[in-house]
């Protein structure tokens, strides 16, 4: 995979060496690899170039060293200076450090070699590069000057100023900025997750896209007045909500929502349709772009849309699948879990499992479905869930993903030399500029 790097001996901690970066890990890190097999990852570091990098620790599991870049010795063409004056502390937008043609070819060959994840191209949108997230999720965190709103750095509970994120939309950016003023001046306190102590946990923001924002506010415990105090001031916000949350760990969305002030939903433009989103209900981050995705995984790799008598739409989300797919056949049955999404779409929240059990356990002569359209969290499909599709047999299934590892899993369940399907195409959305992340539409057709 690599050109050979220094001396025969495997990296130890605190050693400064010099490395060839040949690729890019799912993480944004460059990859270099020693004579013994084993990776060194490098944030900072671009595919192509020759680095000098002070080696940190090991992982011995997994035959994987981690570096720090001292120096850049042969630079990357690709290579600039990244747009945000914030970049290298939030750790949110890894390749900025590379202009976006270079992030797509990078993109590419690391779906390509991690995940064995062969995209026709990767589709994009040259308008939307910076300010293109309409959904975001602060942290909030403090320091001397009262709260800030950022994201935690990697692998710590440290969180990092984002200010005027570049990627953020701009409606967002500015409200976010504001509550972060009000709550400082306010003295509301931001939780500290190691000491468990403190109030406001997270900010969840949503747009429209234009100049509508809904924020909702997380606390760890019952702060009634403090949100209400925040709420009556923030006038960057459509609407304004909060909830609590008070389980360990990082989960985001909290217990009900409560309306405090203004509008309680946004109606969203997704491509041709347009769906309402409340201030936990799920938004693609970048819901033009995600409209393209949603787009061709109605359809036919080439574009040619598919009809059919019955479409089911798993994870349906927002519910934009759910209203193309009623444009071109009979009957369309989704299934969404989250209560907020479900009530949106009319159905009561039930995972997908259960909707495609259900029809497992009816008549044979129910359970003739043209098209799945599944849109599945991080996690993926899993082994129930595709065990079921198997044995349902749906002519297609053609799957969105946002994790690239899951989907391979997938795949592997549901193409395998003996499985059921076949994978007839795949293609890279880049929905998330500046990052790792490619979202990813997958077409598979039954055999014969």
């Amino acid at each position: 995979m690599a050109r050979r790097n220094g001396p025969e001996q495997r990296p130890k901690g605190g050693q400064s060496v010099e490395l060839d970066v040949v690729a890019l890990d799912p993480s944004g890190d460059g990859i270099a690899e020693w004579p013994d097999g084993s990776e060194v990852h490098v944030p900072g570091a671009l595919p192509g170039e020759r680095i000098q990098a002070v080696i940190g620790h090991r992982n011995r599991q997994r035959a994987r060293a981690y570096a720090q870049l001292e120096r850049v010795l042969s630079r990357s063409p690709s290579r600039r200076r990244a747009p945000c004056e914030h970049h290298g502390r939030c750790e949110g937008c890894p390749l900025m450090i590379a202009d976006e043609p270079a992030q797509r070819r990078f993109k590419r060959a690391m779906l390509r070699d991690a995940y064995r994840l062969d995209v026709d191209r990767v589709v994009h949108d040259a308008s939307r590069e910076l300010g293109y997230r309409w959904s975001g999720k602060r942290v909030a965190g403090g320091v001397r000057r009262g709260v800030i709103l950022g994201s935690y750095r990697r692998r710590t509970h440290v969180v990092a100023r984002m200010g005027q994120c570049l990627v953020d939309h701009p409606a967002i950016a500015e409200c976010a900025r504001q509550l972060e003023k009000l709550a400082s001046d306010l003295d509301v306190a931001p939780y500290d997750e190691q000491a468990k102590t403190g109030l406001l946990r997270y900010v969840w923001f949503k747009t429209d896209g234009d100049e509508q924002v809904l924020a909702c506010m997380v606390f760890a415990e019952q702060a009634a007045a403090e949100a209400n105090e925040v709420a009556e001031r923030l006038d960057k916000a459509a609407g304004v909500s909060w909830c609590t949350q008070t389980s360990t760990g990082n989960a985001l969305r909290g217990d009900q929502v409560e309306q405090l002030r203004g509008a309680s939903t946004l109606t969203v433009p997704l491509g041709s349709v347009e769906g309402t989103v409340g201030p936990l209900g799920f938004l693609q981050p970048n819901p033009p772009l995600a409209a393209l995705a949603q787009q061709d995984v109605i359809a036919r790799p080439d574009g040619t849309p598919l009809t059919g008598t019955r479409a089911l739409d798993l994870f349906a989300g927002a519910g934009a699948t759910t209203a193309l797919l009623k444009a071109q056949f009979e009957t369309v049955t989704p299934a969404e879990i989250y209560p907020e999404s479900a009530e949106q779409l009319g159905i009561e929240p039930e995972p997908a499992s259960q909707v495609v059990g259900r029809l497992l356990e009816g008549p044979i002569e129910g359970r003739a479905v043209d098209l799945v359209v599944a849109d599945p969290p991080r996690a993926g499909l899993g082994n129930e869930l595709c065990g079921q599709l198997a044995e349902l047999g749906p002519r297609r299934i053609n799957l969105m993903s946002c994790n690239a590892a899951s989907l391979r899993r997938d795949l592997d369940r549901l193409v395998a030399p003996d499985g059921r399907y076949r994978l007839v195409g795949l293609r890279g959305y880049d929905t998330l500029p500046q990052t790792a992340h490619v979202e990813l539409v997958a077409w598979l057709q039954r055999r014969k």
